[in-house]
Protein backbone atom coordinates (compact mmCIF):
# COMPACT_ATOMS: atom_id res chain seq x y z
CA UNK A 1 0.00 0.00 0.00
CA UNK A 2 2.91 2.41 1.03
CA UNK A 3 4.18 1.30 -2.07
CA UNK A 4 1.45 2.63 -4.28
CA UNK A 5 0.68 5.52 -2.62
CA UNK A 6 4.62 6.39 -2.80
CA UNK A 7 4.15 5.72 -6.59
CA UNK A 8 1.41 7.93 -7.20
CA UNK A 9 2.82 10.75 -5.65
CA UNK A 10 5.95 10.35 -7.40
CA UNK A 11 4.16 10.26 -10.44
CA UNK A 12 1.75 13.30 -9.49
CA UNK A 13 5.20 15.16 -8.61
CA UNK A 14 6.62 14.10 -12.02
CA UNK A 15 3.56 15.43 -14.14
CA UNK A 16 3.12 18.46 -11.92
CA UNK A 17 7.16 19.22 -12.68
CA UNK A 18 7.03 18.62 -16.59
CA UNK A 19 3.60 20.18 -17.00
CA UNK A 20 4.91 23.52 -15.35
CA UNK A 21 8.33 23.48 -17.03
CA UNK A 22 6.52 22.88 -20.64
CA UNK A 23 4.52 25.71 -19.46
CA UNK A 24 7.50 28.23 -18.66
CA UNK A 25 8.70 27.56 -22.05
CA UNK A 26 5.77 27.86 -23.83
CA UNK A 27 4.80 31.10 -22.70
CA UNK A 28 8.98 32.49 -22.54
CA UNK A 29 8.81 31.95 -26.15
CA UNK A 30 5.33 33.54 -26.89
CA UNK A 31 6.57 36.44 -25.29
CA UNK A 32 9.93 36.66 -26.76
CA UNK A 33 7.57 36.83 -30.16
CA UNK A 34 5.21 39.01 -28.92
CA UNK A 35 8.21 41.40 -28.44
CA UNK A 36 10.45 40.83 -31.67
CA UNK A 37 6.97 41.59 -33.44
CA UNK A 38 5.70 44.64 -31.74
CA UNK A 39 9.03 46.10 -30.38
CA UNK A 40 10.31 47.29 -34.10
CA UNK A 41 7.24 49.81 -34.07
CA UNK A 42 8.40 51.78 -31.10
CA UNK A 43 10.93 54.80 -32.26
CA UNK A 44 12.71 55.39 -28.92
CA UNK A 45 14.83 52.64 -26.58
CA UNK A 46 12.61 53.95 -23.49
CA UNK A 47 9.58 52.95 -25.12
CA UNK A 48 10.94 49.79 -26.13
CA UNK A 49 12.00 49.56 -23.06
CA UNK A 50 8.69 50.07 -21.16
CA UNK A 51 6.90 47.50 -23.48
CA UNK A 52 9.24 45.07 -22.69
CA UNK A 53 8.65 45.30 -18.91
CA UNK A 54 5.11 45.56 -19.29
CA UNK A 55 5.28 41.95 -21.62
CA UNK A 56 7.05 40.42 -18.90
CA UNK A 57 4.79 41.37 -16.00
CA UNK A 58 1.96 40.17 -17.54
CA UNK A 59 4.30 36.92 -18.43
CA UNK A 60 4.43 36.58 -14.93
CA UNK A 61 0.98 36.98 -13.55
CA UNK A 62 -0.09 34.55 -15.85
CA UNK A 63 2.64 32.29 -14.80
CA UNK A 64 1.59 32.43 -11.83
CA UNK A 65 -1.97 31.61 -12.41
CA UNK A 66 -0.72 28.38 -14.55
CA UNK A 67 1.23 27.19 -11.71
CA UNK A 68 -1.90 27.46 -9.51
CA UNK A 69 -4.04 25.72 -11.77
CA UNK A 70 -1.14 22.71 -12.41
CA UNK A 71 -0.57 22.50 -8.34
CA UNK A 72 -3.72 23.23 -6.51
CA UNK A 73 -6.87 21.87 -7.37
CA UNK A 74 -9.32 24.65 -8.26
CA UNK A 75 -8.84 28.50 -7.28
CA UNK A 76 -11.63 28.18 -4.38
CA UNK A 77 -9.70 28.28 -1.61
CA UNK A 78 -6.67 30.49 -3.13
CA UNK A 79 -9.31 33.20 -3.38
CA UNK A 80 -10.57 32.51 0.19
CA UNK A 81 -7.02 32.86 2.00
CA UNK A 82 -6.18 36.11 -0.14
CA UNK A 83 -9.29 37.58 0.15
CA UNK A 84 -8.60 37.31 3.94
CA UNK A 85 -4.83 37.99 3.95
CA UNK A 86 -5.58 41.31 1.73
CA UNK A 87 -8.78 42.51 4.04
CA UNK A 88 -6.04 42.52 6.70
CA UNK A 89 -3.15 44.66 4.91
CA UNK A 90 -5.70 47.38 3.86
CA UNK A 91 -6.72 47.88 7.69
CA UNK A 92 -3.02 47.85 9.18
CA UNK A 93 -0.71 49.19 5.85
CA UNK A 94 -3.23 51.49 3.98
CA UNK A 95 -0.06 53.70 2.81
CA UNK A 96 1.91 51.00 1.96
CA UNK A 97 -0.71 49.40 -0.45
CA UNK A 98 -1.21 52.80 -1.98
CA UNK A 99 2.30 53.24 -2.66
CA UNK A 100 2.73 49.56 -3.89
CA UNK A 101 -0.58 50.18 -5.83
CA UNK A 102 0.97 53.04 -7.19
CA UNK A 103 4.28 51.67 -8.33
CA UNK A 104 2.40 48.91 -10.78
CA UNK A 105 0.23 52.22 -11.95
CA UNK A 106 3.63 54.15 -12.88
CA UNK A 107 5.06 50.48 -14.69
CA UNK A 108 2.14 49.15 -16.31
CA UNK A 109 0.50 52.57 -17.37
CA UNK A 110 4.20 54.00 -18.35
CA UNK A 111 3.20 57.61 -16.20
CA UNK A 112 7.46 58.39 -16.31
CA UNK A 113 10.35 56.62 -16.53
CA UNK A 114 14.37 56.88 -15.72
CA UNK A 115 15.06 60.43 -17.15
CA UNK A 116 11.89 61.90 -17.53
CA UNK A 117 11.09 65.36 -15.99
CA UNK A 118 8.02 65.37 -13.67
CA UNK A 119 6.24 67.36 -11.46
CA UNK A 120 4.17 66.68 -8.79
CA UNK A 121 2.46 68.47 -6.24
CA UNK A 122 5.76 70.84 -5.73
CA UNK A 123 8.23 68.73 -6.60
CA UNK A 124 9.76 69.16 -9.77
CA UNK A 125 12.90 67.40 -11.04
CA UNK A 126 14.30 64.20 -13.31
CA UNK A 127 13.53 60.84 -12.33
CA UNK A 128 16.13 58.93 -11.30
CA UNK A 129 14.91 55.35 -9.96
CA UNK A 130 11.75 53.80 -9.15
CA UNK A 131 10.94 51.44 -6.08
CA UNK A 132 8.41 49.47 -5.00
CA UNK A 133 7.56 52.36 -2.47
CA UNK A 134 8.95 55.13 -3.30
CA UNK A 135 10.70 56.97 -6.54
CA UNK A 136 13.51 59.04 -5.95
CA UNK A 137 13.82 62.53 -8.54
CA UNK A 138 16.96 64.76 -8.77
CA UNK A 139 15.60 68.65 -7.82
CA UNK A 140 16.00 71.24 -11.03
CA UNK A 141 15.94 74.72 -10.41
CA UNK A 142 13.09 76.75 -10.42
CA UNK A 143 14.54 79.11 -13.30
CA UNK A 144 16.17 75.81 -15.58
CA UNK A 145 15.37 72.99 -15.68
CA UNK A 146 18.65 71.44 -17.06
CA UNK A 147 20.62 72.92 -13.75
CA UNK A 148 20.09 70.25 -10.67
CA UNK A 149 19.93 71.81 -6.82
CA UNK A 150 22.09 69.10 -5.56
CA UNK A 151 18.71 67.48 -3.69
CA UNK A 152 17.32 64.24 -4.11
CA UNK A 153 13.92 63.87 -3.15
CA UNK A 154 11.76 60.65 -2.33
CA UNK A 155 8.49 60.53 -3.33
CA UNK A 156 5.84 57.81 -2.26
CA UNK A 157 4.04 56.10 -5.02
CA UNK A 158 0.92 56.91 -3.42
CA UNK A 159 0.90 60.15 -4.90
CA UNK A 160 0.57 59.34 -8.29
CA UNK A 161 -3.08 57.99 -7.28
CA UNK A 162 -4.75 61.30 -6.09
CA UNK A 163 -2.58 63.68 -7.53
CA UNK A 164 -1.77 65.04 -11.21
CA UNK A 165 1.33 64.62 -12.45
CA UNK A 166 3.25 66.66 -15.35
CA UNK A 167 5.66 64.04 -17.09
CA UNK A 168 7.27 65.45 -20.04
CA UNK A 169 10.75 62.90 -21.88
CA UNK A 170 13.23 66.01 -22.42
CA UNK A 171 13.30 64.61 -26.08
CA UNK A 172 10.06 63.87 -27.04
CA UNK A 173 7.93 66.10 -25.27
CA UNK A 174 7.36 69.83 -27.22
CA UNK A 175 6.19 72.23 -24.70
CA UNK A 176 4.90 76.20 -25.64
CA UNK A 177 6.83 78.98 -23.78
CA UNK A 178 5.74 82.47 -23.15
CA UNK A 179 8.09 85.50 -22.84
CA UNK A 180 6.55 88.81 -22.23
CA UNK A 181 8.36 92.36 -22.89
CA UNK A 182 6.85 96.16 -22.60
CA UNK A 183 7.52 98.41 -25.35
CA UNK A 184 6.51 102.40 -25.79
CA UNK A 185 2.49 103.15 -27.04
CA UNK A 186 4.40 105.20 -29.33
CA UNK A 187 6.04 102.53 -31.07
CA UNK A 188 5.40 101.39 -34.81
CA UNK A 189 3.26 98.36 -33.81
CA UNK A 190 4.00 96.62 -37.21
CA UNK A 191 7.16 97.00 -37.78
CA UNK A 192 8.11 96.28 -33.65
CA UNK A 193 5.97 93.05 -34.34
CA UNK A 194 7.53 91.85 -36.66
CA UNK A 195 10.92 92.50 -36.09
CA UNK A 196 10.31 90.63 -33.06
CA UNK A 197 8.66 87.54 -34.52
CA UNK A 198 11.26 87.47 -36.91
CA UNK A 199 13.77 87.27 -34.33
CA UNK A 200 12.21 84.45 -32.47
CA UNK A 201 11.83 82.32 -35.91
CA UNK A 202 15.30 83.22 -36.58
CA UNK A 203 16.00 81.26 -33.52
CA UNK A 204 13.79 78.65 -33.26
CA UNK A 205 15.36 77.25 -36.23
CA UNK A 206 18.96 77.84 -35.88
CA UNK A 207 17.80 75.08 -32.77
CA UNK A 208 15.56 72.93 -34.52
CA UNK A 209 16.16 73.74 -38.79
CA UNK A 210 17.65 70.01 -38.78
CA UNK A 211 16.31 68.10 -35.59
CA UNK A 212 14.08 65.17 -37.39
CA UNK A 213 11.67 65.14 -34.24
CA UNK A 214 10.92 68.72 -35.11
CA UNK A 215 7.98 68.34 -38.08
CA UNK A 216 4.89 68.48 -38.48
CA UNK A 217 5.28 65.29 -40.66
CA UNK A 218 6.78 63.73 -37.38
CA UNK A 219 3.73 65.05 -34.91
CA UNK A 220 1.16 63.84 -37.40
CA UNK A 221 2.57 60.04 -38.09
CA UNK A 222 2.35 60.17 -34.55
CA UNK A 223 -0.63 61.33 -32.79
CA UNK A 224 -2.83 63.25 -35.02
CA UNK A 225 -5.23 64.67 -32.45
CA UNK A 226 -1.96 66.82 -31.04
CA UNK A 227 -1.05 67.94 -34.31
CA UNK A 228 -3.99 69.61 -34.88
CA UNK A 229 -3.41 71.88 -31.55
CA UNK A 230 0.28 71.60 -31.62
CA UNK A 231 0.81 73.67 -34.98
CA UNK A 232 4.56 74.25 -34.19
CA UNK A 233 4.13 78.18 -35.20
CA UNK A 234 5.44 81.42 -33.02
CA UNK A 235 3.60 83.94 -32.00
CA UNK A 236 3.27 87.05 -31.13
CA UNK A 237 0.36 88.49 -29.05
CA UNK A 238 -0.75 92.22 -28.18
CA UNK A 239 -1.89 93.23 -25.24
CA UNK A 240 -2.62 96.53 -23.49
CA UNK A 241 -1.21 97.40 -19.97
CA UNK A 242 -4.07 99.05 -18.66
CA UNK A 243 -2.61 100.57 -15.52
CA UNK A 244 0.35 102.32 -17.71
CA UNK A 245 -0.77 104.45 -20.60
CA UNK A 246 2.21 104.53 -22.35
CA UNK A 247 2.95 100.66 -22.49
CA UNK A 248 2.12 97.55 -24.53
CA UNK A 249 2.54 94.44 -23.60
CA UNK A 250 3.61 91.79 -26.39
CA UNK A 251 3.70 88.20 -25.47
CA UNK A 252 6.07 85.88 -27.56
CA UNK A 253 5.35 82.31 -27.30
CA UNK A 254 7.13 79.64 -28.84
CA UNK A 255 7.58 75.33 -28.76
CA UNK A 256 11.39 74.20 -27.96
CA UNK A 257 12.42 70.86 -25.47
CA UNK A 258 12.44 71.65 -22.15
CA UNK A 259 15.89 71.40 -21.59
CA UNK A 260 16.28 74.63 -24.52
CA UNK A 261 14.26 76.77 -22.93
CA UNK A 262 16.75 78.95 -20.86
CA UNK A 263 19.16 78.75 -23.91
CA UNK A 264 16.22 80.34 -26.30
CA UNK A 265 15.37 82.69 -23.87
CA UNK A 266 18.52 84.20 -23.15
CA UNK A 267 19.22 84.08 -27.05
CA UNK A 268 15.78 86.05 -27.70
CA UNK A 269 16.59 88.63 -24.80
CA UNK A 270 20.44 89.36 -26.39
CA UNK A 271 18.62 89.56 -29.79
CA UNK A 272 16.04 92.23 -28.26
CA UNK A 273 18.49 94.43 -26.22
CA UNK A 274 20.41 94.60 -28.90
CA UNK A 275 17.31 95.65 -31.35
CA UNK A 276 16.46 98.05 -28.80
CA UNK A 277 20.09 100.06 -28.86
CA UNK A 278 19.54 99.60 -32.78
CA UNK A 279 16.14 101.70 -32.63
CA UNK A 280 14.37 98.34 -34.09
CA UNK A 281 12.41 98.23 -30.80
CA UNK A 282 11.39 100.50 -28.10
CA UNK A 283 11.28 99.15 -24.84
CA UNK A 284 9.95 100.15 -21.88
CA UNK A 285 10.45 99.64 -17.74
CA UNK A 286 7.72 96.94 -17.01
Amino acid sequence: MKELLSKVFVSHLINNLANTIISGIVLTICSLLIYIFFASKYDYKKQRVKFKYRLIYVAVFIFILVLAKIWVEGFAHIFTVLGLVAAGLVVTNKETIMNLVGWLIINWRGLFNKGDFIQIQAFSGYVDTVGLLYFKIYEVSALNVKRATGKTIKIPNGLVLTNAITSLSPNTNLCEYTVKCHISLESNLEETVSFVKETINNIIKKFYDNHENYQREYIEARNKTLAKILPLENQVLIEPVFDKKNDIKLLISFYCYPPDYIAIEQKFWQEILSGHRTGKINLTQT
